[in-house]
């Protein structure tokens, strides 16, 4: 398939954009869908992720499964494969190619599960690995390789999503969430926070999306003291873990007395969550789709 200089290209597909830096020039790919999730009934299918080359330099990709999970930092961590970890049941065609300048190439998976599966969420990450292939040792320190990871869920039997906010601190340095999801399935925020000096309403909150949305100032909503995006990184079945936001420069002291809000998509729920942080940092918990 061949990249026209015009041709338009789907919004999902930018986001998966990396630009890094190589030998000679940018190095600028990207790959679609950013992930895969599938239900039980969807592996006898063929499915596929596709790899472009934006840049005007010919590449060289290797493809490597792993099975992973996310440790206690919240950053993806390769774990040994066993008999029932996803990577094994998966079939990845080509594992070995190059893409031409303004080109793309189509990875197609198929999955041989074994029979009676237990039920739960099976996952594995599909690295789409950089080949370098000149010979510059003098140069070692100014090459970098591209190292993408899409990652591939599925879900065998019914999704049964369940989470709960713990508590939600404020320090010195950081707003800290304690998340804990005990569901079959993983979870993620996807919407905004913003942080109260007096008891929010709805009203304030879309206002505050509307003029942000719209690059408009936001000073004017009374009671606002900071807002950002929520984070994204997925709280896998059965974790607890702590969801760090760095504290705003407009939190002038952590005695204050403020109220944290959610609104957004959460265990496949639209949610809009408050939830008061007091002088004696005291935890409140909030249940979520339990």
């Amino acid at each position: 398939m061949k990249l026209h200089k015009n041709m338009y290209i789907p919004s999902f597909y930018l986001l998966a954009i990396f630009s890094i830096y190589s030998t000679t020039s940018f190095a600028q790919v990207g790959v679609s869908p950013r992930l895969l999730e599938l239900s039980h009934d969807a592996i006898d299918k063929t499915h596929a992720f596709r790899l472009f080359n934006f840049s005007k330099s010919d590449i060289e990709v290797n493809l490597e499964i792993a099975n992973w999970t996310m440790d206690e930092m919240n950053e993806l961590q390769v774990i040994a494969s066993d008999n029932l970890s996803l990577d094994q049941w998966t079939v990845v065609n080509p594992l070995h190619f190059k893409v031409n300048a303004g080109s793309s190439q189509t990875i197609r998976l198929a999955f041989r599960a074994p029979a009676d599966i237990p039920a739960g969420e099976y996952r594995t990450i599909l690295y789409f690995n950089q080949v370098i292939t000149d010979n510059f040792p003098d140069k070692k320190q100014l090459r970098s390789k591209f190292r993408i990871g899409a990652a591939i869920y599925l879900q065998v039997g019914e999704k049964l999503p369940a989470a709960k906010i713990n508590s939600v601190k404020l320090d010195n340095h950081n707003i800290t969430l304690d998340v804990t999801n005990s569901g079959n399935t993983h979870v993620r925020f996807n919407g905004y926070w913003a942080l109260w000096n007096q008891q929010p309403n709805d009203t304030a909150f879309s206002l505050m999306i509307k003029q942000k949305n719209e690059t408009q100032s936001t000073q004017s909503i009374n009671g606002l003291v900071s807002y950002g995006k929520m984070p994204t990184t997925p709280l896998l079945p059965k974790h607890s873990r702590l969801y760090k936001i760095k504290k705003p420069q407009t939190i002038t002291a952590i005695n204050q007395r403020l109220t944290f809000q959610f609104v957004g998509e959460f265990v496949n729920q639209h949610q809009l969550l408050t939830i008061p942080i007091d002088t004696q940092n005291q935890s409140h918990t909030t249940n979520i789709a339990q």
